[in-house]
């Protein structure tokens, strides 16, 4: 099988909002899609300040201390940050660096394809939260998807899906080798769920706090897949 593999590039002097200068943003964080990367220096050079961010690429683990820490948090795998296709800003700082209202900052930032998780333009519970969509007609299907929604969540899943179904869908013998990669399976990768295989799942979603069932199930295959990733390792 080929296992999923992510498309990731650096970003260079990304603003953030640690350490003891409350400006330093942490290297492995500092990831995203190329086609998101683009578009943050995009953005930033567009609107003529840098950027603030607070979140931007997320491990497995780091979305699964999150989720553990404040409710609303996508598990391992379905957030667009474990796919470097989100960020999180520093909504009050950026108000005020581009003296900008915040629909009118949620409108320049759909310029360069950031389109934030609200679409009230409200503050409020994830005004923070822009996931990176692409402009025009590379955003379409995307909006499309979460048209009927207050907010992108729905436009974010059908992103990923663009970026990584193939990878994401695994049948009975790769269940087997993701685990095998992730040494919790010795046995033959034979397609065949018996009980070394079954043992091997439920020992995979315990750690991963998913319902430890044995069974092959639409969230423990797609964590699975993105658990046993080839992520690319920092320059």
């Amino acid at each position: 099988m080929s296992r999923l593999s992510l498309n990731l590039v650096s970003v260079p002097n990304v603003l953030g909002i640690y350490g003891a200068t409350k400006d330093v943003f942490p290297a492995k964080m500092a990831r995203l899609h190329p086609d998101a990367a683009a578009a943050f220096l995009a953005a930033e050079k567009g609107l003529g300040v840098r950027l603030r961010v607070s979140d931007m690429f997320r491990t497995a683990e780091q979305s699964l201390q999150a989720r553990a820490q404040k409710a609303g948090v996508q598990p391992p795998g379905w957030s667009l940050h474990n796919y470097g296709v989100a960020i999180d800003i520093d909504t009050d700082a950026m108000l005020k660096s581009t003296k900008l209202a915040k629909p009118a900052l949620d409108k320049e930032m759909e310029k360069y394809g950031w389109f934030c998780h609200r679409k009230d333009g409200k503050r409020g519970m994830e005004d923070w939260h822009y996931n990176y969509f692409g402009v025009g007609e590379a955003a379409a299907p995307f909006l499309k998807a979460c048209a009927s929604s207050t907010n992108t969540s729905a436009g974010g899943d059908a992103k990923i899906l663009s970026l990584y179904k193939d990878a994401l869908t695994l049948d009975a013998k790769e269940v087997q080798e993701c685990l095998a990669h992730l040494k919790l399976y010795s046995g033959e990768a034979d397609g065949i769920i018996g009980p070394r295989s079954k043992e091997a799942l439920m020992a995979f979603q315990r750690t991963w706090k998913l319902q430890p069932s044995g069974q092959i199930d639409k969230k423990t295959e797609r964590t699975l897949a993105y658990v046993s990733a080839d992520i690319p390792k920092m320059g």
